[in-house]
């Protein structure tokens, strides 16, 4: 299992367990109306980024700075 972060840049962030990314972004697009992007900083826009693997042991990721 994945760990993607989603960023819309006038709201909601969030992470995601999924897969792939296409599943990530099915699971987004089901929620949102809101397009991803990337790179692209426009109001109402969103951006979705591999973070991780889900490991089998605690551990600590700094996902924004």
């Amino acid at each position: 299992m994945k760990v993607w972060s989603y960023d819309i840049w006038d709201g909601d962030k969030g992470i995601i367990f999924a897969e792939t990314k296409e599943e990530a972004i099915a699971l987004y697009e089901s929620n949102y109306d809101e397009l991803i992007v990337d790179g692209d900083y426009d109001s109402g826009l969103c951006q979705m980024e591999y973070v991780c693997d889900v490991p089998d042991y605690p551990k600590l990721y700094i996902m924004y700075n």
